[in-house]
């Protein structure tokens, strides 16, 4: 494995310590180690790193999960939650923040280890390996919990850009939430419905019902056409010609 740069975000010292003491020992490089959200926004600022390792109780006036929020505004780092915290509350809140991955404390230094493998085998190959999406013809699967529910390409309504994920509007008002940026869902979904519009959606063209100079409908939902877009979007209709 390749080593990485590393921040540690740990109210305890000592467990700060230690486990700066163990990834050194692997060959990792530590970036930093603190002990309060405020903390771990300056070191992101001040020196990148590759992985945070991120308590959810932390010093300062920001938890753990506040933080990770407020970095993944900045960059999109992976984050491992360290933490004794396992409620289904907590849980629910940590995984908004679309966390690479959850260890429970205690850990040990095995189960860090192959935690901080898997987040990098996911660096390495550019994929989401705890969020994956399955293609098929005119269907994806999405995993949720541990099934992969089946959603039709037809019923997406638009797929939406929101920070470092993407969100699935659907025609029966569920939402799905993937951690990847658009980018990489429009290169791997490239079905013909699908039509990126702009910098932060893709629609799905037969779901339109009106549009007007740049500006086209879906289900009350204004979206912008980009300059950039708009040939290949319009390639799409062909124009019927009256008769004269």
């Amino acid at each position: 494995m390749n080593k990485l740069r590393i921040l540690i975000v740990e109210d305890d010292i000592l467990t700060a310590e230690r486990i700066a003491e163990q990834l050194t020992s692997m060959g990792h490089r530590i970036t930093g180690k603190v002990v309060s959200g405020e903390d771990a926004i300056s070191a992101v600022d001040n020196d990148l790193p590759d992985l945070i390792l991120l308590d959810i109780k932390l010093r300062g006036v920001l938890d753990g999960i506040q933080t990770a929020e407020i970095i993944k505004q900045k960059a999109d780092i992976p984050i491992i939650y360290l933490t004794a915290y396992s409620d289904k509350s907590t849980i629910e809140r940590a995984s908004r923040t679309h966390p690479a991955y959850f260890l429970p404390k205690p850990y040990t230094i095995k189960n860090l280890s192959v935690a901080i493998e898997f987040v990098f085998m996911g660096m390495k190959t550019g994929s989401d390996l705890l969020f994956p999406v399955y293609l098929m013809n005119d269907r994806i699967f999405i995993k949720n919990q541990d099934v992969f529910e089946k959603l039709m390409i037809s019923d997406i309504l638009w797929v939406q850009a929101s920070r470092s994920w993407v969100e699935i509007f659907t025609t029966d008002e569920r939402k799905y939430t993937l951690s990847m940026n658009l980018s990489k869902f429009s290169a791997q979904v490239t079905c013909t419905p699908l039509i990126r519009v702009n910098q932060s959606y893709i629609v799905n063209i037969d779901h339109i019902e009106a549009f007007q100079g740049n500006i086209l409908i879906i289900q009350g939902e204004r979206i912008s056409i980009s300059k950039v877009y708009a040939k290949d979007f319009m390639e799409h209709f062909k124009i019927i010609k009256t008769v004269q």
